[in-house]
């Protein structure tokens, strides 16, 4: 089981929280975070999803396996609306066609890809 699933989900936030440059703002991440995620999505993600997140060609299109391309990062696809607990799994264990990173990456890296 990967390091996230030990904690409540309420501790999840905390340290988040105080990572925030202007805890007000509504953002819990900060700049360095997504300085950090940039790099991290660049060595691990960007040969799947594309450079600067915008996804395989014809990711809506099912692939014959009945699975989809690699879709958009960038907020035009739909990986925005999962809670971030979830993208925190997802990258960690993987999901269908995505290989897991659980080995890979540390907490802050996958912190910091979702940033």
């Amino acid at each position: 089981m990967p390091p996230f699933g030990r904690r409540p989900l309420l501790l999840l936030g905390l340290p988040l929280l105080g990572a925030c440059d202007d805890p007000w703002s509504g953002r819990w991440y900060s700049d360095e975070q997504v300085q950090r995620g940039e790099t991290v999505f660049e060595a691990n993600c960007a040969e799947c999803h594309a450079e600067r997140a915008r996804g395989a060609d014809g990711w809506r299109q099912r692939l014959p396996d009945g699975t989809f391309p690699p879709p958009p990062l960038d907020g035009s696809g739909h990986a925005w609306h999962h809670p971030l607990a979830e993208l925190r799994q997802i990258i960690w264990d993987g999901q269908r066609r995505m290989p897991g990173f659980g080995d890979e990456l540390s907490e802050e890296d996958v912190d910091a890809v979702i940033a």
